[in-house]
């Protein structure tokens, strides 16, 4: 392939591209973060603390 029409693909790409994403995607939503914890991590920390409890439980 020459270089000039390697240049020619690309500002052909450039310009596709160019008419695909002009700049921003305008209706791009937001990534909502995460609010709470999972309900797999809650049920792991209360059988950490019950066991916590009977293991005290059985040592005082």
């Amino acid at each position: 392939m020459s270089i000039g029409r390697i240049e020619k693909d690309i500002q052909r790409i450039k310009k596709e591209f160019s008419d695909i994403s002009p700049g921003r995607a305008p209706r791009a939503e937001p990534v909502q973060e995460k609010k709470g914890s999972s309900p797999v991590i809650i049920g792991a920390a209360v059988v950490v603390i019950i066991i916590a409890l009977l293991v005290l439980a059985i040592f005082l």
